[in-house]
């Protein structure tokens, strides 16, 4: 076919008269190349944001195309996941309480990676996602803003989705809390408690 799937006849119905049905298939990610160059343009800082919107959009909708087939994008999951995390984690990193100054796309970002989720199933993306305990505290803070902001701004709820995912990995990394905590009013445990409910 001309989008490069395959064509599998399968005969439905009885053998001499059986309806003729085509179905269409896919061998493997045909859009790798420019799915990596468009992640390699949209976690620049300095991309303007309707640039980052459209080359999302477009990643977005090829993502989209392999819902039905998402297993394919497996060998190349890390490649797919980790500039969008790392770009987000130097934003947390960066600026906490305030992860969109750093990287103006934040938001647009979040959106593409939870549209991977969709497609691929969150265990299967948040495998990749950076989960070491010094990543706690900047993604704790940093999702208990996008939580304030969600009540306001209720668009950015995937940038908060993001950051949950993300702290459930790195909570998930065996470590003691009271040896990272940095001595806030309230505790880590509690905040975490709190984020959660």
């Amino acid at each position: 076919l001309e989008d490069g799937s395959v064509a599998y006849p399968t005969v439905t119905g009885d053998e001499a008269g059986g309806d003729l049905l085509v179905n269409s298939r896919r061998e493997f990610f045909q859009e790798l190349d420019e799915v990596q160059g468009l992640l390699t343009s949209v976690v620049d800082p300095s991309l303007e944001t309707k640039q980052c919107r459209e080359a999302c959009g477009r990643v977005g909708a090829i993502f989209t195309q392999y819902q039905e087939q998402p297993g394919l994008l497996d060998p190349h999951l890390e490649d797919l996941v980790t500039p969008l995390i790392e770009a987000i984690r130097q934003a947390v990193h960066n600026s906490p309480r305030a992860a969109s100054t750093p990287l103006p796309n934040l938001h647009i970002l979040s959106s593409l990676l939870y549209i991977l989720t969709t497609v691929r199933g969150y265990k299967t993306v948040s495998r990749f996602f950076p989960h070491e305990a010094a990543d706690l505290e900047p993604c704790l803070e940093a999702a208990e803003e996008e939580a304030k902001l969600v009540a306001t701004r209720p668009d950015t709820w995937s940038t908060l989705y993001c950051l949950t995912l993300w702290l459930g990995m790195v909570l998930l990394t065996p470590f003691d809390l009271t040896s990272i905590d940095s001595g806030s009013e309230k505790g880590l445990s509690l905040r975490i408690l709190e984020l959660g409910v």
